[in-house]
């Protein structure tokens, strides 16, 4: 179902359910940032990030917490396009993915800068973050 085909209720009941699991991967995020301050754990955190130069430090981490046997994690499209398919019943591991907007570029002075063609050139912008789901190889076919 579309966000147009929802009704005002039912779009506030869904961006309440988006404000609530952000919150809470914030939540685990506090929680087990603490948990590196010893040796061993942040060992254990560099090792699991080598794999994982692509993704953020809280990303990192809270793929770390839900697998840390992980190695190769994409989202459910990005495996099928690469020819494999998420398994019946895996469960997602949820990370915060990023929500961009288009903005015009600006010069020193304010104004909109144009490019050849005499079109403001435009720069995405990060306006807040979503949860994601991204899953491991292991939990592919």
């Amino acid at each position: 179902m579309s966000r147009r085909s929802l009704s005002q209720v039912q779009r506030e009941a869904a961006d309440e359910a988006r404000r609530a699991a952000v919150e809470q991967l914030h939540r685990q995020l506090a929680e087990h940032v603490g948990s590196l301050d010893n040796r061993t754990e942040w060992e254990q955190y560099l090792a699991f990030a080598r794999s994982f130069h692509q993704y953020s430090f809280g990303n990192r981490l809270l793929i770390m917490l839900r697998a840390p046997n992980a190695t190769l994690v994409a989202g459910y499209r990005a495996w099928q396009a690469r020819g494999y398919q998420v398994r019946r019943g895996e469960k997602a591991i949820r990370v915060l993915g990023p929500v961009t907007t288009r903005v015009p570029l600006l010069d020193a002075a304010g104004n909109e800068v144009l490019d050849a063609s005499g079109k403001p050139r435009e720069v995405r912008q990060l306006v807040g973050v979503k949860p994601v789901s991204v899953f491991d190889i292991a939990q592919t076919d």
